[in-house]
């Protein structure tokens, strides 16, 4: 049945009072001709009519008090704010309507009693009759469990799940069969004037002048659909977000258009050799786990892009774990194979090659714990935590660990004229030549390179930390102000500094480890971040004083192309004499 803006006269009401020993499936009947619902229940004890009502129908979030006017709206609020994906739950069990009514009751009595977290890894949790018994009065949710399969369409729209399938399906390499897919997309998404998409006829149906501009664009990208197909079908979903027509699916796998790339950079030994020969962040793992054995000992364990294998083989190695699920989508996955078979592990790990994303329970089980060394040059590049955070929801328990459990980025401003002028002076006068133009891209592009700790002009300051139980994909873009007040007095303000930390710590272990990329802590792979100013992009640039306040804001986004890399930008001030204010904006690819 649909949800609609006002309760049908005839439709029943299921009050409080109700007797859960009365709602089974022999019980509930199907729509019949006149119109009745399938809440119709034969016996009347505990229903009563409900007289005609023009009050809106309100959806009411399952954890907190907001409302929504359609049920794919709170939905996904629940989603975005709670973590649950109520649909993915119910698909994940095969739930039919009785058992979703008893999904939704238990999830209800959980949050009235102040646990947002209930556990939902086995359906058994919430097969007791009691379930049947509504939480919420008159709730509006109950009424629509019918109508999940997809949003309400609106005319001229197609379906969200028209949409999710046509697009999903763009990952195929062959031009013919990506043509087809596109022809066959629903007459009422096209205009009949855009014709080269395909014959169109006997639909007077329109669609709305953005959509129109969509399918053109679409047109285009099929020009190079044959050798980069996955981001084209990126572009065609981020242009349907823009446009509000496909609701947000922090899961898509077509965020990562290169994703094929991307996974091939990771199948050479030389990138895990580098990775595994840097002795801080190897360490690290090793250590906490060694210093923490009690929170494995005899625990399931998920290492999300596993590599070859050593933080898997630490946890049950060092740690004691009963099971580890280690999961990498590259080729290297062949190598884990083999080390584990090598040490004598072949029982205790587990090697799945592919996408965590790709994967459901029947592939992975609930599991007590996720490690995974995810972070990329200034914590997020790669956006790989995108990943780690999907495995969390899908994948461990409420109660179980993340490993490492809190990440935090850091901003300091930088003075360094030795690296401007080997880098950027010296491009002026190359054998008597000007090659300046060779600088260009340096000022636009986030340098990787180690920053000594008395190139920093100011105290750090902490721009992003996350919570890595609670933290969402939507948290991973941000804005964030910042205030310095320098520590000596400069010639020029020459760039910004990026670094991070990620912090292992979690209830009832020896001690929090801090692994720390910053300039005064032993040098990493990582490295730290340079955001070189370019002086054209600066109002009266000069000398600073000690003591001087330099404010700003700072904000980190993907990267509209490929979900991957970010967009770095800095907005920033200072007052170097009495009303003289020096200010730049800045821009830089993390890349």
């Amino acid at each position: 049945m649909s949800a609609k803006t006002t309760l049908p006269v005839a439709r029943a009401r299921w009050t409080a009072t109700s007797d859960p020993s009365t709602l089974n499936n022999q019980n509930m009947i199907d729509e019949s001709v006149d119109g009745s619902d399938i809440l119709d229940v034969l016996g009347e004890e505990g229903w009563e009519d409900v007289e005609p009502d023009n009050e809106k129908v309100r959806f009411k979030s399952l954890y907190d008090d907001q409302t929504f006017e359609d049920v794919h709206s709170m939905l996904q609020h629940d989603l975005d704010t709670h973590r649950l994906d109520f649909k993915a739950v119910r698909d994940e069990f095969e739930l039919n309507f009785i058992d979703s009514v008893r999904l939704v009751n238990y999830i209800r009595g959980h949050a009235k009693n102040g646990n947002h977290n209930p556990d939902l890894s086995s359906k058994d949790l919430f097969s007791d009759d009691k379930y049947l018994q509504p939480v919420l009065e008159d709730d509006a949710l109950l009424f629509s469990l019918d109508d999940l399969g997809s949003p309400p369409e609106e005319e001229g729209v197609i379906s969200y799940a028209e949409r999710v399938q046509a697009f999903r399906n763009l990952h195929t390499t062959n031009e013919e069969e990506v043509q087809k897919i596109l022809i066959n997309i629903p007459d009422k998404l096209v205009d009949k004037h855009v014709t080269s998409m395909a014959q169109i006829s006997g639909n007077d149906n329109v669609a709305k002048p953005e959509e129109v501009a969509i399918i053109e664009r679409i047109a285009k990208s099929l020009e190079g659909l044959v050798e980069n197909v996955q981001y084209a079908a990126n572009f065609v979903v981020h242009e349907l977000r823009q446009y509000g027509k496909l609701s947000y699916d922090p899961y898509s796998r077509y965020h990562y258009p290169d994703d094929a790339h991307y996974f091939e950079s990771y199948d050479r030994a030389e990138i895990h050799s580098t990775m595994i020969k840097d002795k801080v962040r190897t360490e690290a793992y090793k250590t906490y786990i060694m210093d923490n054995s009690h929170l494995f000992k005899d625990k399931v364990v998920l290492d999300v892009g596993c590599g070859t294998g050593i933080l898997s083989i630490f946890a049950v190695r060092f740690g004691g774990a009963k099971l580890v699920y280690a999961v990498d989508a590259s080729q290297i996955i062949n190598v884990a194979r083999e080390v584990v078979f090598d040490n004598g592990l072949g029982d205790q790990v587990k090697c799945i090659h592919g996408k965590v994303e790709d994967m459901t329970l029947s592939d992975i089980p609930k599991v007590d714990i996720i490690i995974s060394e995810w972070m990329g040059y200034c914590l997020l590049y790669e956006g790989m935590l995108d990943s780690v955070l999907f495995a969390r929801d899908r994948f461990l328990k409420p109660d179980g660990i993340m490993l490492p459990s809190q990440a935090s980025i850091y901003l300091a401003p930088v003075e360094d004229p030795a690296y401007s002028l080997e880098n950027i002076a010296y491009w002026s006068n190359v054998h008597g030549l000007n090659m300046k133009a060779n600088t260009k891209t340096m000022f636009h592009t986030a340098k990787i390179r180690t920053i000594e700790h008395e190139n920093l002009i100011s105290k750090p300051s902490s721009i992003f930390t996350a919570d890595l139980r609670t933290v969402t994909h939507k948290d991973l873009e941000f804005t964030e102000n910042f205030e310095f007040t320098l520590t000596k007095d400069i010639d020029l303000l020459t760039g910004y500094a990026v670094f991070f930390d990620v912090t292992f710590h979690v209830d009832g272990d020896n001690g929090a480890l801090v692994l720390s990329t910053a300039p005064d802590q032993p040098v990493t792979h990582w490295e730290q971040a340079y955001l070189l100013i370019n002086k054209d992009d600066v109002s009266l640039y000069e000398s600073m004083k000690a003591g001087t306040v330099v404010s700003g804001n700072i904000t980190f986004a993907k990267d509209r192309q490929n979900m991957r890399e970010y967009v770095i930008k800095v907005k920033w001030s200072a007052c170097v004499r009495e009303n003289f204010i020096q200010q730049g904006t800045h821009k830089w690819d993390m890349k």
